[in-house]
């Protein structure tokens, strides 16, 4: 707790330059600390080596890699509740509490350690048509049948998999994309996306869903 409350400083700093103001950073600082106590409280208390790699994790990034607290800060301050109750949950505490005791009986069980996450590309489809794409090479006229997605993402769970990134194609030209999320609230959907399908109507339905990560694909 020493280090975290000598970090604050440091954390105004990263926070300013981030573009937040104090009252993100409060209210940053609060969720963090709310989840973190409730993490500690579902684990009954977090084992010293937990509770010690989390702390010096955290003030090594402070040094080495800054625009990481930042983003960390970032999201906790802007991100809408059910959003933020997504990606704590499945971010850290299943990734703390759920998945090391999953990974060991796997690696008993199988000989490999389960990857953190997995690339699914539920259709070749876009509304673009960019030069140098990969997508072209593929059929545009299939997509994957729901009932399969449903199954990749349960396998994936099954194996401590709580991230999955969604490529394409256009993820969002995939109808059921969203739906089949939200019946998913324990897994989290990165999707790689131009972004021309997100429209108000899509972004109050992602927003809803609170476990879906648009990436902006700019550059190709």
């Amino acid at each position: 707790m020493q280090q975290l409350m000598e970090a604050v400083p440091r954390l105004n700093d990263i926070a300013t330059r981030c573009g937040l103001d104090s009252d993100d950073v409060q209210r940053a600082l609060g969720r963090l600390w709310q989840a973190g106590s409730a993490l500690a409280g579902q684990t009954g208390g977090l084992p010293a080596d937990t509770s010690g790699r989390l702390v010096d994790g955290f003030t090594r990034n402070l040094d080495q890699d800054p625009m990481l607290i930042g983003w960390a800060l970032r999201v906790a301050s802007r991100l809408g509740e059910t959003a933020w109750q997504r990606f704590f949950d499945n971010f850290v505490v299943r990734m703390v509490t759920e998945r090391p005791a999953l990974v060991a009986r796997l690696r008993d069980e199988l000989g490999m350690v389960p990857p953190m996450t997995l690339v699914v590309n539920p259709t070749m489809a876009c509304n673009l048509r960019c030069r140098g794409c990969y997508a072209f090479e593929f059929s545009r006229s299939e997509s994957m049948d729901p009932e399969l997605f449903r199954r990749i993402v349960r396998e994936a769970r099954d194996m401590g998999i709580r991230f999955l990134t969604v490529t394409g194609g256009e993820p969002y030209a995939y109808k059921p994309l969203v739906d089949l999320a939200m019946e998913f609230p324990d897994m989290m959907f990165l999707t790689y996306t131009n972004g021309t399908l997100i429209n108000d109507k899509m972004a109050d339905r992602i927003a809803a869903a609170g476990n879906i990560m648009p990436a902006l694909s700019v550059e190709g």
